[in-house]
C-alpha cells in the first residue's frame, strides 16, 4: 500500500499546474508635454489615446506612436479623472469636491452627448472607468477608498451591479477579454479582476516607479500613465508607457481551483486501476 501512496504522490506532483511568472516588459515609453503634469485615466478609440489631466482640466487625445498630442478640449467640468471609450464615443467621469460626480458621454471633439449624475456610489466618487464591449456597459471604480467597481448602464445612468474591489486603492481602470484590469497606485500593481470581484491574475510594476494612475488596452498591449514629481514633491510631466504584460495567476481557494485538468484525471484514473489490479493479483498469486 505504501508503494500505491508514492505513485499517487508522483502524479500529484507532475499533475498541479504552476502558476506562470509576471512578466512587464516595456514596449515604448514617452515622456508627456510639460503641460501634462497631473495625468489621470486612459482610454482606447481604437487608433488614438485619450488621457484625463486634472492640472488644467482637459481632455487630450495622444498619438500611441509618438506620445505626441494631436488635440484636446476642456473637460466639461473640472478634475477629468475616469475616462473609456466604445470606439465611437468617451465615457467621463469628474471628480467634484463636496458634491456628486457627473458622468459625460462625449464626443471625440468635447461634445456633449448626454451626462447622468454618479448618485449610486456611496462617496459618489468615479476614480478609473473601463467599458465593456459585449454588454454595452460601464464600470467605474470608487475613488474614496470605498473599494467597490460599478457596473452601470451609461445610456440612463442605472446602476446594474456592485463587486468589491480586492486589493487596496484603484486608480485606472481597462477591460481585456471579459475581465476588468486595475491599475492600484498602493500597492503598485495591476490587478486583473473578474466580475464577481475575484482577483485571477497580478503583475507588479513597482519597477516603473512614480505614481500610476490611468490605464488602457488596446487590445495588444496596455497603457500606463504615470504621475511624476521631483525630489521636492513638485509636479513634473507625466510619463507614458506602453506595456506588454504576462500576469502571475492569483492562487484561489483549493474549493475553487481543480488540482487536475481533465487529462490528468483521466491519467491518474488509469494508473490507479492498474496499480490497483497489480496488486490484486500479487494478493491472490501470495495466497
Amino acid at each position: 500500500m505504501n508503494r500505491i501512496v508514492a505513485v499517487i504522490s508522483i502524479v500529484f506532483s507532475f499533475s498541479v499546474a504552476g502558476a506562470a511568472q509576471a512578466t512587464v516588459n516595456v514596449v515604448n515609453s514617452y515622456s508627456l508635454p510639460a503641460n501634462i503634469d497631473n495625468p489621470q485615466d486612459l482610454a482606447w478609440d481604437g487608433s488614438s489615446l485619450w488621457l484625463g489631466n486634472v492640472a488644467d482640466s482637459k481632455i487630450y487625445e495622444i498619438n500611441p506612436a509618438n506620445g505626441m498630442v494631436l488635440s484636446d478640449f476642456d473637460a466639461p467640468g473640472s478634475n477629468p479623472f475616469a475616462l473609456a471609450s466604445d470606439g465611437s464615443r468617451l465615457f467621463h467621469s469628474t471628480l467634484i469636491f463636496g458634491g456628486n460626480d457627473i458622468v459625460y458621454i462625449l464626443t471625440f471633439a468635447g461634445g456633449i452627448i448626454t451626462s447622468w449624475p454618479l448618485t449610486n456610489s456611496p462617496e459618489s466618487s468615479g476614480q478609473g472607468a473601463a467599458y465593456d464591449p459585449a454588454t454595452g456597459h460601464l464600470w467605474i471604480a470608487d475613488g474614496t477608498g470605498a473599494d467597490r467597481l460599478y457596473e452601470f448602464d451609461p445610456s440612463d445612468g442605472s446602476l446594474l451591479s456592485v463587486v468589491p474591489y480586492p486589493a487596496t486603492d484603484a486608480e485606472g481602470l481597462a477591460w481585456r477579454n471579459g475581465r476588468i484590469v486595475a491599475v492600484d497606485d498602493e500597492d503598485l500593481a495591476l490587478y486583473e479582476i473578474d466580475t464577481v470581484g475575484n482577483i485571477v491574475g497580478t503583475a507588479s510594476i513597482a519597477a516603473l516607479g512614480g505614481d500610476p494612475r490611468g490605464l488602457t488596452w488596446d487590445g495588444q498591449y496596455f497603457w500606463l500613465s504615470v504621475a511624476e514629481e521631483d525630489e521636492q514633491g513638485e509636479e513634473l510631466p507625466g510619463t507614458l508607457y506602453q506595456l506588454q504584460v504576462v500576469f502571475e495567476s492569483a492562487v484561489l481557494p483549493p474549493a475553487a481551483a481543480p488540482l487536475l485538468s481533465t487529462g490528468g484525471l483521466i491519467g491518474l484514473t488509469a494508473l490507479l486501476g492498474a496499480v490497483f489490479s497489480f496488486a490484486i493479483r500479487r494478493r491472490r498469486i501470495e495466497a
